[in-house]
C-alpha cells in the first residue's frame, strides 16, 4: 500500500511540474512577438519605393507612371501554386475597381513564355512585366511569392500581404485608400 501511495503521488508531482513549464512557456510567448495575422486594414509603411519593370509588350514602367493614382502591385510567378489560386480573385478585384485604382504585377524568376502561357490562361488584363534581376522584388523586401502590396495615390505604403491575399482582405486594403 505505501509503495501505490508513493508511486501516485510521483506521477502527480510529474504532472504538476510539466504544467507549470508549459503554463510559463506559452506565458513567456504570449506577448507581441507571437506570430499574428497581418492586418486586414491599411497602415502608413513608409513612402513605397519606386519600381522599373520591362511590361510583357517591351515598355519600361515604374511607379512614378501610377503618380497621384493608387496601386496595388502583386509578387507573382507562374510556377507558385498559391499564385495560381489567388490569379482568379485577383482578376475578378481589378475588374470591379478598375476605373478607381490600378494593378500591375511583377514577375521575378520566371520564364516569359511561361508567363505569357499564365496570364493569357487567367485572363489577366492589367500590366505585367519581369523583374530583371529582382531589383524592384529587393525594393519590396519580397520574402516570398506572391507577395501583394497597396500603394496609396501619394505614394505612400499602405498595406503588404505575404501569401495568397484573400479577396475580402484585398478589398478593404482597396477602400483604405480609395
Amino acid at each position: 500500500m505505501f509503495a501505490d501511495k508513493n508511486f501516485l503521488l510521483y506521477i502527480i508531482g510529474t504532472v504538476v511540474i510539466v504544467a507549470a513549464v508549459v503554463v510559463t512557456t506559452l506565458s513567456l510567448n504570449s506577448g507581441p512577438e507571437l506570430i499574428k495575422p497581418p492586418p486586414t486594414t491599411v497602415q502608413d509603411l513608409g513612402r513605397a519605393p519606386d519600381f522599373a519593370i520591362k511590361t510583357l509588350d517591351g515598355e519600361q514602367l515604374s511607379l512614378s507612371d501610377y503618380r497621384g493614382r493608387p496601386l496595388v502591385v502583386n509578387f507573382w510567378a507562374s510556377w507558385c501554386g498559391p499564385c495560381r489560386d489567388e490569379a482568379p480573385d485577383l482578376v475578378k478585384v481589378h475588374k470591379e475597381y478598375e476605373d478607381r485604382i490600378a494593378f500591375v504585377g511583377i514577375i521575378n524568376q520566371d520564364e516569359e513564355a511561361a508567363v505569357r502561357d499564365f496570364v493569357k490562361e487567367f485572363g489577366i488584363e492589367y500590366e505585367n512585366g519581369m523583374d530583371i534581376g529582382g531589383k524592384s522584388s529587393a525594393a519590396y523586401q519580397v520574402t516570398g511569392i506572391p507577395t501583394t502590396v497597396v500603394i496609396d495615390a501619394k505614394g505612400g505604403l499602405r498595406a503588404r500581404w505575404l501569401g495568397a491575399i484573400p479577396p475580402k482582405v484585398l478589398r478593404s486594403y482597396i477602400e483604405g485608400v480609395l
